[in-house]
């Protein structure tokens, strides 16, 4: 179902929720009032998922894991208000566990403005990690 990061799905879950194909860059408009959410699948532990985004406004940030199979989501990094329109919003996880990690690009909050975000994601190997 899942595949790796330049292969995931699109599917609107409703008004104000996108989950898009994920590509290694790409850039999005999220409207006014919705977030749009980027399902990437680790399936090695220790792998490294590196971001970078930019803006032409502030959007708020997450990320959260989940399992396959499994319902529950873990928020890895809590909702964050970003200034991605002034330098990019850089930053990287070590995968302690495989599953589906998903980077939230949230602009509920903003009742009247898109925002048009571009995405930089890798995933790499980490030289560092011990099991």
């Amino acid at each position: 179902m899942y595949q790796s990061l330049t292969g995931m799905f699109t599917r609107p879950l409703s008004s104000s929720l996108k989950v898009l194909d994920v590509k290694n860059e790409d850039t999005v408009i999220i409207a006014a009032r919705s977030e749009v959410r980027l399902p990437i699948l680790i399936e090695n532990e220790g792998l490294k998922l590196k971001w970078s985004i930019s803006s032409n406004r502030d959007i708020n940030f997450k990320l959260c894991f989940s399992l396959p199979e499994g319902e529950e989501i873990h928020e890895l990094v809590p909702l964050r208000r970003i200034n991605s329109h002034l330098e990019a919003f850089k930053g990287h996880l070590v995968a302690r566990k495989c599953g589906i990690y998903t980077i939230v690009l949230d602009n509920t909050y903003s009742k009247l403005t898109a925002k048009e975000v571009t995405y930089k994601l890798d995933v790499t190997r980490n030289i560092n990690f011990e099991a």
